[in-house]
């Protein structure tokens, strides 16, 4: 048996070390992918779902052992090692508490890393010998029906396996039929075993149907009073008790189970219309449909780039009115997909993140702006005001900086924004711009107006804020992703700079 290895360090030198180290006396562990950020380590281990990751815990822009958590909420069955550079017992109870393999200090030695990746492939080969895929034929005949309902609605036609589960389930239940659809948020995605469940109690299992696919939840009912009155209760309950505002597409009565590809299909187009129309009635219907089904086409590109040209060259008031012009003419015409426009607006806000220089609390807000407000609104007008205020964010601060405009400062900025989870010293940074440390200080506090290391203190609880604010994080795991190793010192530093404790802060806001 082969295995796979993914790499994760912000160090090159510990990455390249850890590659030789594997291929050198491994011949069976291949290194799969590498990452030196934590966002993108944890978008890869999940893509490629390897046998092992090897995670540094200390880390940008979140630490390993919170990558590992999140990972830990996946489905994957990876195996992970944690490296660090600290032999503090809290770390190693961490480590322990997530379950990981082995906890391994640097510098690192080659004897302890072969020993830990042997332990690991016995323990795979362990566990593939145990397994057996008709013990788990009940586990999988639900998520087995579900696919092959999406088989159905996309036209696919048959069934694969467990043909006559599906069709026995589907073909009993009673015609004519009504099928439903509405758009589910990714950030709601946790919710929907829940949802499921919460159609089951409202519903009959021999005469509905629920399924989730692309983002939108499916629904097909047998049509009777008793269900269409059913579906507003289902609805209700959504909003009410998951705080999940939903707009529910109705089709006509029909009577044929192969009308479901087009019946959906044309419920989406509907869905992607009433975008630009803001139609917030309870259930679309017939009422609304003819009206919205009226020339249906929709263009699949529009161009962003003129936005980031105008923002390279200090254009600032121009880059805000191309981007009203171009949503305004896109909301005249009605003819981009509202996903396709979300993905544009995203892309541009991400490449502006990436291509200038922002502060890490800004870059953390515009993300949960994009993530939580602009993509998922419902309505051109809500999706179209988050963007405007998401580019004024944007555009305020680096007008802010070129207020500045010295490359001296510009240099410990970028350098702060990248690194501000290290121990930046003031002979450090005074080093890297070739300054004394006491000439730094001073040319420092005359460009800026506070000190080197009042800024530092600034720039991390800003951070800070953001995590206390629209996160879940421990404020012992906030404090070590801010460069604090001792939750008690950054509380202090919190306190002095804000008046409040960090748990207070979190409360009181």
């Amino acid at each position: 048996m082969s295995y796979s290895a993914v790499i994760v360090d912000d160090e090159p030198i510990i990455l390249e070390s850890l590659k030789k180290i594997i291929t050198s006396n491994f011949s069976d562990i291949k290194v799969v992918g590498q990452s030196n950020n934590s966002t993108d380590a944890f978008n890869l281990i999940t893509s490629l779902h390897p046998h092992i990751a090897i995670i540094d815990i200390q880390m940008p822009p979140s630490n390993g052992i919170e990558l590992i958590k999140r990972l830990k909420d996946t489905s994957l069955e990876t195996h992970y090692v944690l490296l660090t550079a600290h032999r503090e017992f809290e770390y190693a109870k961490r480590a322990i508490a997530l379950n990981v393999e082995d906890y391994l200090l640097k510098p690192l030695q080659t004897d302890a890393l072969i020993e830990c990746l042997n332990k690991i492939k016995n323990k795979i080969n362990s566990k593939n010998s145990q397994s057996n895929l008709i013990n788990n034929y009940q586990k999988l005949l639900p998520e087995v029906i579900k696919h092959n309902f999406i088989d159905l609605i996309n036209g696919i036609d048959g069934f694969i396996i467990f043909q006559s589960s599906i069709k026995d389930f589907l073909w009993n239940m009673k015609e004519p039929f009504i099928a439903y659809m509405f758009s589910i948020d990714e950030k709601y995605r946790n919710e929907i075993p829940k949802l499921e469940s919460v159609f089951y109690t409202i519903f009959n299992t021999n005469d509905s149907f629920i399924c989730e696919y692309n983002n939108h939840i499916y629904l097909l009912i047998s049509d009777n009073f008793n269900n269409r009155s059913k579906t507003i209760t289902f609805r209700e309950m959504i909003i009410n008790d998951y705080y999940i505002n939903i707009i529910l597409y109705e089709s006509n009565r029909f009577s044929r189970l192969s009308k479901l590809p087009d019946i959906y299909k044309h419920l989406l187009a509907i869905e992607s219309k009433n975008f630009y129309y803001g139609y917030q009635d309870k259930i679309i219907n017939e009422r609304f449909r003819n009206e919205l089904s009226k020339s249906i086409h929709f263009d699949n590109h529009i161009s962003t780039s003129s936005i980031i040209d105008l923002i390279r060259f200090h254009k600032y008031e121009d880059a805000k009115n191309k981007l009203f012009v171009l949503l305004s003419d896109i909301k005249y015409e009605k003819n981009v997909l509202p996903e396709v426009l979300k993905k544009s607006l995203n892309d541009l806000v991400i490449e502006i993140i990436n291509n200038f220089t922002l502060t890490p609390s800004l870059k953390l807000k515009l993300k949960r702006l994009l993530n939580d407000e602009m993509l998922c609104a419902q309505t051109f007008d809500l999706m179209a005001q988050k963007m405007n205020s998401i580019l004024d964010l944007i555009l305020q601060e680096l007008q802010n900086s070129r207020v500045i405009g010295d490359n001296t400062i510009n240099i410990v900025y970028n350098y702060c924004s990248q690194y501000y989870y290290k121990d930046i010293s003031l002979d450090y940074i005074a080093a890297k711009v070739n300054m004394s440390k006491n000439y730094f200080c001073t040319y420092f506090k005359k460009k800026t107006g506070n000190s080197f290391n009042t800024y530092l203190t600034t720039l991390r609880i800003d951070i800070a804020k953001e995590y206390l604010l629209y996160s879940n994080k421990k404020i012992s795991d906030i404090a070590i992703e801010i460069g604090y190793l001792s939750a008690s010192h950054f509380g202090n530093v919190f306190k002095k700079n804000t008046g409040m404790t960090p748990m207070e802060y979190r409360a009181n806001q």
